[in-house]
């Protein structure tokens, strides 16, 4: 398994460097003609040699279940260490962003799902429609349609996941990153969970994702906009409003910390501030992370820190009952 990250040819030897959901990148190297011969590439790294031993990471499982269209879909699962099937465990959608990106085995430091997995929760990486990787008709069929068959991807997943023994259907949340944010954003918009604690999903993360269609073209890269909506705002407004969150706020009802760093030139952070300030106007349980000196990503060891600790503080606290939550969730944070 595992997914080779680069490689090399320097004469007859081959470099590679690779890495898997159960370990950093591992560089590698091997003359081609051993490697025709079928022997052991040889190591050359020991980075991380003595962490790796100290930490108990769960198990990682491979599944598939019928998607939007009847298509074949592929889901990730990460399991908290020491996983027992007789135990009710919460539920976590990490969605990956993009949306042409894919989650597999492989590692990295931001959104690690072993981080969330040994807070308790079962991770589940979706490979929605738009996934690469899985032929050219599935990663452009979202095109001009954004939110639909990814939606049902998920929901689909969640199907599956809820159908597992060891599901709590009472501890379901949804988190992703970009695209994963303006889903996350969609989902909230498109399913309901009024009264309060009567959808599927009991609390999100939304982290630099799209809010308004229109307010993202205060960045430059606009051409990419029309292409993907199948639209441009001045000449169909509707067809563009059909693919934005906001024009969905009116059904936004379920508990949200909002992430975004202000400078995003990507997904310019009025989106984040307008989503944050949207929940907030309509009585909807929302907080606010906001980073004064990061971009799409969270790169800054100290600031990354922080986003874990927020990140799953939120899901500690919408993970008891109802009553117990009070104002903790209302709060805003801002950190420079």
């Amino acid at each position: 398994g595992g997914w080779v990250q680069g490689f090399d040819v320097a004469g007859d030897v081959l470099v590679t460097a690779a890495d898997s959901v159960k370990h950093p990148v591992r560089v590698h190297a091997q003359p081609l003609t051993s490697a025709a011969a079928g022997a052991t590439a040889r190591r050359l790294d020991t980075f991380n040699d003595k962490l790796l031993p100290g930490l108990r990471l769960g198990d990682v499982q491979e599944v598939g279940f019928a998607g939007a269209q009847g298509d074949a879909v592929q889901m990730w699962l990460v399991f908290p260490p020491g996983f027992s099937a007789k135990n009710k465990h919460s539920v976590l959608h990490v969605i990956h962003g993009g949306p042409h990106a894919a989650a597999g085995d492989t590692f990295s430091y931001r959104w690690n799902p072993h981080v969330f997995a040994a807070r308790g929760h079962v991770v589940a990486q979706v490979n929605y429609h738009g996934s690469s990787g899985f032929g050219f008709a599935f990663k452009h069929s979202l095109i001009g349609r954004q939110g639909e068959l990814e939606l049902q991807d998920i929901e689909a997943g969640t199907d599956w996941l809820l159908a597992q023994p060891w599901a709590d259907k009472k501890r379901v949340f949804a988190a992703g990153g970009s695209y994963g944010g303006f889903l996350v954003a969609w989902m909230n918009g498109q399913l309901s969970n009024t009264p309060l604690g009567t959808g599927r999903y009991r609390a999100y993360v939304c982290h630099a994702g799209v809010f308004d269609r229109v307010a993202t073209f205060s960045a430059d890269s606009y051409p990419n906009r029309p292409k993907d909506l199948q639209a441009e705002y001045w000449n169909d407004m509707p067809k563009v409003l059909a693919q934005s969150p906001h024009a969905f706020a009116a059904n936004m009802d379920t508990p949200t910390l909002v992430i975004h760093g202000a400078k995003d030139y990507r997904v310019p952070d009025c989106n984040g501030l307008a989503y944050y300030n949207t929940l907030k106007a309509r009585g909807v349980s929302a907080r606010l992370l906001w980073f004064p000196d990061e971009n799409h990503w969270v790169l800054r060891p100290r600031n990354s820190k922080l986003w874990y600790s927020e990140f799953l503080d939120w899901l500690d606290l919408h993970a008891k009952p109802r009553a117990k939550v009070g104002r903790a969730a209302e709060t805003a944070v801002s950190e420079g």
